[in-house]
């Protein structure tokens, strides 16, 4: 079995710089939590591209012997990662909205994890050429 609260934190520990320059470089536009605990970021990037990174992040991120539920309309995926229930929503308006939701029984700083390393790769495909 995956330990992937141990990935995940070994993975944003390693890329936080990246992310840091996400967000000096003007690519993550804000942060924020709202009311009811839903981590929420702009990006200035295309919504089809995060739809395909959210998806490919999920698939990483998923428990072994789950299934994520994907949603075209609105763009919404549902995952389970450490035995908690996750959903992802891309928006698009002016700017791209990611939302991270998720069960009560998870921490702010669990969703927040999950939103660094859906950011970290955006970043990474971005460099790449991905957008």
């Amino acid at each position: 079995m995956k330990n992937i609260g141990l990935a995940l934190s070994l993975a944003l520990l390693f890329n936080a710089c990246i992310a840091a320059a996400a967000v000096g470089a003007g690519y993550v536009l804000s942060e924020r939590v709202r009311s009811d605990g839903t981590q929420e970021a702009r990006v200035q990037d295309d919504a089809d591209h995060v739809w395909e990174v959210v998806r490919e992040s999920l698939e990483l991120l998923h428990d072994p012997n789950s299934q994520i539920t994907l949603k075209s309309a609105p763009r919404r995926a549902s995952a389970v990662i450490d035995l908690n229930l996750y959903e992802v929503e891309v928006q698009a308006f002016r700017d791209t909205i990611l939302l991270v939701k998720s069960d009560s029984a998870v921490s702010a700083a669990q969703r927040k994890k999950v939103l660094d390393y859906i950011l970290t790769r955006l970043a990474k495909s971005r460099e790449a050429g991905g957008s």
